[in-house]
């Protein structure tokens, strides 16, 4: 994956606009404690340890995301370059000082484990 590009992320709005004009609709996978958040599980089978992205979410304001997609589309970290990665596959949004959401933003799918 790569480097945190900013530490401004997303906003809400800005994530769904962009996933619907991107032609699916986003879906929100649970809502969790920033200190313990879960692994999550892409389509192929590739584990993403959320936990590792705490003090990121630490430091961007209440209603921003980091996003996690395809190289090249403007996601924060880059989950793979094949088109089966949606350009923002998923995304982590903060929602108060010590919450998230985990939202699933592609078409292939994406678990939490």
């Amino acid at each position: 994956m790569s480097n945190f590009k900013n530490n401004k992320g997303m906003k809400t709005s800005e994530l769904f606009k962009t996933v619907k004009n991107n032609g699916r609709d986003a879906k929100v996978l649970g809502i969790y404690p920033i200190n313990t958040m879960p692994r999550i599980v892409v389509f192929d089978g590739r584990n993403i340890e959320l936990s590792m992205f705490e003090n990121h979410l630490r430091n961007i304001p209440e209603g921003t995301s980091i996003t996690f997609g395809r190289k090249g589309f403007g996601a924060d970290f880059w989950i793979g370059q094949d088109n089966r990665y949606s350009r923002i596959h998923f995304a982590i949004v903060k929602i108060g000082e010590e919450m998230c959401q985990v939202i699933d933003c592609s078409l292939n799918g994406t678990e939490i484990i």
